[in-house]
């Protein structure tokens, strides 16, 4: 009798752990993802209902991870226009300020270091500049090989936007002249209206801003490469539209590639 009690003590005990263990599992897995972390998986290898219960949940949880990430790789802009209409096939007209930043002579360093160095300082020229920027309320649209496209989207006050694109490029400069920055850098800015959206096919798509002032600040900061030192040159209808004109001067009138009109640009004094 008593030997017949303790195998069923025995059964009962086994069969309640095998229902507690994974439940339990589940319930610690459900706070962590109240918490914020995806990265707790059960892992549980067994067939039943369970089993496919706590697949499930490893599951959400992988999927809730990977969103996450993309959410890290994705601009503020890109994340906002999807949570706006992550469907529509329409782009928007916005006013957006552009700061264009490169590597003059980029090629030449290629030819100096080994890739891994190359590239380790890369990551830091990239983070720091991008820190600036997004420092300023500003966010980063494009990485282009060894060129940064950063973009500031003009609030209600167009003076204040472009007054922190303003501050983003002294900011910038500063970093390079105290050696916060592996390699030299050149800046173009501008603004204008633009067409923003997501181009692509089906799940493979990509936010982008389409216009021509992208293009200009492109070319401004081509030019600014062949400043000898603070390397800064910005667009006439930028800087008349700052608060303070004071600290620029006329660096010259160029026509750009691909337009047949002059551009006025400007440099700090």
């Amino acid at each position: 009798m008593i030997l017949s009690l303790l195998i069923i003590l025995f059964i009962a005990h086994q069969t309640a752990s095998d229902i507690i263990i994974p439940v339990k599992s589940l319930s610690s897995g459900m706070k962590e993802i109240d918490n914020q972390n995806f990265t707790y998986r059960i892992n549980l290898d067994r067939k039943d209902e369970l089993g496919q219960l706590c697949d499930s949940y490893d599951q959400l949880a992988r999927g809730l991870a990977e969103k996450e990430m993309m959410g890290k790789m994705l601009s503020k802009n890109a994340l906002e226009s999807a949570i706006e209409d992550s469907s529509s096939k329409k782009g928007k007209n916005i006013d957006i300020a552009f700061i264009f930043i490169g590597i003059p002579g980029f090629a030449s360093w290629l030819q100096t270091g080994t890739v891994d160095e190359l590239f380790a300082d890369l990551q830091k020229q990239t983070a720091e500049i991008s820190r600036i920027i997004m420092d300023q309320g500003g966010d980063i649209d494009k990485f282009i090989g060894d060129k940064i496209l950063g973009i500031f989207q003009i609030s209600d006050s167009m003076q204040e936007t472009l007054q922190k694109v303003e501050t983003t490029a002294r900011k910038l400069l500063q970093a390079e002249q105290s050696g916060l920055l592996p390699f030299p850098i050149a800046i173009g800015i501008t603004y204008g209206r633009v067409i923003s959206g997501f181009l692509g096919v089906g799940e493979k798509r990509d936010y982008t801003v389409i216009g021509d002032s992208v293009n200009i600040s492109a070319r401004i900061e081509k030019e600014a490469e062949k400043l000898r030192f603070r390397r800064c040159l910005l667009s006439e209808n930028f800087v008349e539209k700052l608060p303070d004109r004071s600290a620029f001067r006329l660096h010259s009138e160029v026509v750009l590639k691909g337009k047949s009109a002059g551009l006025k640009l400007y440099e700090y004094r």
